[in-house]
């Protein structure tokens, strides 16, 4: 005689056939309308990308004398969840690097795969933590910008922060082009939570920038700035050293003064280049273009007499006067006595479209 399947033989078959349904249900979704989302999950887990800074391209002198270079250093990082004791470890990173420990513990106790403790240590910093041989602190290798020449020219180059952007000078007016392509590291993490970096994409160098300042003359308009600053203690120097011929900047020397391989020491007005950031008036200096452009246009020789008028002349209602009474003088003692009467003569023979030609 047959035996039929029981009710709870149905129920069974029943029951189960739902768990299969609920579980090929899920595997679809975790594989198939989930999966990229996972993938990222595990691949934030596993990986960490970070930017390597490229070296920037060299700059240099008329001459070719390097005032600016890249050189590699270390940076040091940390992956939190190597490291057994964060207190300990953060009191010998504080010890050999100088940060304060509370600081170092606090990111030593991250929840992340990756952190910065220091980047583009000196090489006695690097030694001394090389020796320590701390489990979970890494090294990985950065460029970081160096002026051989320490305060020479600081003002004409600038200067660059810690991601290697120009920040002022000739460093920020051609940073797209000095700066190089950014490279990436991956960190990557294997089953058993052990971490090693992978380059993934190298950095490309920035072009090399060859200015027109000349080296010897630089340095001659920083002594005799210092010079001068010790003399007259003032607020701030200013000398330009031009090309009369082509107009080529050959030298420009500011005070005070900074060594763009330690800006941060410095007074954010000691950054400034006052030679061409401030605005002056050009005050009885300019007399040399006036004279300069009446010579040249024919409208006086230097042996001319013009009247000075014993120091006064009324020019558009307003009255101006020489430092001292003057009667007649040539073109070349006006230059000599330095006299506003005859250089505005000079400049009335000009006529306003001719002398505005020449400034």
């Amino acid at each position: 005689m047959m035996k039929y399947p029981t009710t709870r033989v149905y129920i069974l078959i029943g029951v189960m056939a739902v768990w299969a349904a609920a579980i090929g249900t899920r595997l679809y979704f975790l594989h198939v309308v989930h999966s990229a989302d996972y993938r990222q999950r595990a691949e934030r887990q596993q990986q960490r990308t970070f930017e390597v800074t490229p070296p920037r391209g060299i700059i240099y002198d008329r001459n070719k004398n390097e005032l600016a270079v890249s050189v590699k250093v270390d940076s040091v990082f940390a992956v939190p969840d190597e490291i057994d004791d964060p207190v300990r470890a953060a009191g010998i990173l504080s010890t050999r690097l100088g940060i304060p420990r509370d600081e170092l513990s606090q990111k030593l106790q991250m929840q992340r795969s990756f952190v910065w403790i220091k980047r583009k240590v000196s090489v006695t910093e690097s030694a001394a933590l090389a020796r320590t041989k701390l489990p979970g602190i890494y090294f990985q290798k950065e460029h970081r910008r160096f002026y051989p020449k320490r305060e020479m020219a600081a003002h004409v180059l600038g200067y660059v922060n810690i991601d290697e952007e120009g920040m002022g000078g000739l460093e920020y007016r051609y940073n797209r082009s000095v700066r190089g392509e950014t490279g990436r590291s991956v960190i990557l993490t294997d089953a058993r939570g052990r971490s090693f970096n992978s380059l993934e994409q190298p950095p490309a160098p920035g072009a090399n920038l060859v200015t027109t300042i000349d080296e010897n003359i630089q340095y001659i308009l920083e002594k005799e700035v210092m010079a001068a600053a010790v003399r007259t203690r003032p607020k701030g120097i200013s000398i330009i050293a031009m090309s009369p011929s082509t107009g080529e900047i050959l030298g420009m020397a500011n005070y005070p003064a900074f060594n763009p391989n330690e800006y941060a020491r410095y007074s954010s007005q000691s950054w400034s280049n006052r030679a061409v950031s401030q605005t002056y008036e050009p005050g009885s200096t300019f007399k040399i273009v006036t004279v300069a452009s009446a010579i040249e246009e024919g409208v006086a020789t230097p042996t001319d007499v013009i009247d000075c008028q014993m120091g006064s002349i009324v020019v558009f209602g307003r009255t101006i006067h020489d430092h001292k009474p003057f009667g007649l003088l040539t073109v070349k003692q006006i230059m000599e006595e330095s006299s506003d009467v005859g250089a505005i003569k000079l400049g009335l023979r000009l006529g306003d479209e001719r002398f505005a030609s020449y400034i």
